[in-house]
């Protein structure tokens, strides 16, 4: 029979799945006996599991020190800033008292944004099947819950105008580099910013993608590509060779593009570098310092290589590897985009940068 504390509550033990002893309390027998036959029930049904007290938020950090502690620099701030500013609102609440409903608001209050809100039901999702395993929880309520389908990502090839001007431009040979190779090679910006002259064989016409430049914070780090599809050989084409040359000529440091001590270039450093040559796409379409005539990112060349590839009817695996891919699916949203406005003129390759450029 349960004793009376001192405290004035009922207290008894009962043995777990895992041998050891869980001392409850209660303010009546009657309460006692009923935590002890809801444990004992969990049991028999096989999903009893002891949060030991943890909250959403405290679980949180402990899994992101123990599981995320070894990934690189912008993953672990990547999940360290969903837990700070978008699971916020559920931070308190104990992990066996945690409810779809609750993880559901927290992704419609990212309303609009997308790829927040598939990574908090990301983060949520890895969190609790860690504490699943750690025997916390029996049950993963994160699973079933919604984030809105993914809008057209927005993601656009050069426009006519920009196709046209851009050859025109008073570009320096640094700058023209760097366009002509994210435009007739579809590299990331972190992959060109890597590049060095061991890279490119002007002989054989191929550059090698081995590397990339990541920031972290407004260090740059060089680094293998985050999957082996990243390492590539790609073709130069024709409107490539010339800028590459020229840029050679002049070449000095083992990195293709350098701040002016010759090292590679700092966040701070590559912004100056692309709005410098943004300013001049820019005005040349009209645009000023207050008027924007263009929206143009260095990603719309990595959109516009994968529409000569299309147009040029090359097959969406080998598409898929030219642009550092892991799997087809990123290709077949694009080319599946373009089918959808393709017109009867479509043509190999050197038809379609003539006619196009």
């Amino acid at each position: 029979m349960p004793k009376k504390q001192k405290s004035g509550l009922y207290r008894a033990g009962i043995k777990t799945p895992d041998g050891k002893t869980k001392w409850l309390s209660a303010k009546s027998i009657a309460e006692l006996e009923q935590k002890k036959a809801d444990i004992a029930y969990t049991t028999r049904r096989g999903i009893y599991a002891d949060d030991v007290g943890y909250t959403v938020g405290e679980w949180g950090d402990k899994w992101l020190s123990l599981y995320k502690s070894n990934t690189s620099y912008s993953t672990y701030n990547g999940y360290a800033n969903i837990l700070k500013n978008h699971i916020n609102p559920i931070k308190n609440i104990r992990l066996k008292d945690l409810k779809k409903s609750d993880i559901q608001e927290c992704i419609n209050n990212a309303s609009g944004h997308y790829d927040i809100q598939r990574r908090i039901k990301l983060t949520l999702n890895q969190m609790l099947e860690s504490a699943i395993d750690d025997g916390l929880l029996y049950r993963n309520v994160s699973k079933a819950v919604h984030v809105p389908v993914k809008q057209s990502s927005g993601h656009r090839a050069l426009t006519v105008s920009e196709r046209s001007i851009i050859p025109k431009l008073d570009l320096s040979t640094k700058e023209r580099a760097f366009v002509y190779i994210l435009w007739y090679t579809g590299m990331r910006p972190e992959e060109a910013r890597a590049l060095t002259v061991n890279d490119i064989d002007l002989a054989h016409d191929t550059i090698t993608v081995s590397k990339a430049a990541a920031f972290e914070s407004n260090k740059v780090i060089v680094r293998p590509p985050k999957t082996a599809s990243g390492n590539r050989c790609i073709d130069i084409l024709e409107p490539l060779k010339a800028p590459l040359c020229d840029y050679f000529k002049e070449l000095d440091n083992l990195y293709l593009f350098t701040q002016k001590d010759g090292n590679l270039m700092s966040r701070t450093a590559y912004r100056r570098f692309w709005t410098k040559i943004y300013n001049k796409i820019n005005e040349a379409l009209g645009g000023n310092s207050k008027i924007k005539a263009t929206d143009l990112t260095p990603y719309v060349f990595r959109h516009e290589y994968a529409t000569i590839l299309y147009y040029s009817e090359v097959d969406v695996k080998e598409a898929a590897r030219l642009m550092g891919h892991r799997d087809i699916r990123m290709i077949l949203d694009v080319y599946a985009e373009l089918d959808a406005g393709k017109s009867n003129s479509k043509g190999k390759l050197d038809q379609y940068l003539s006619e196009a450029y």
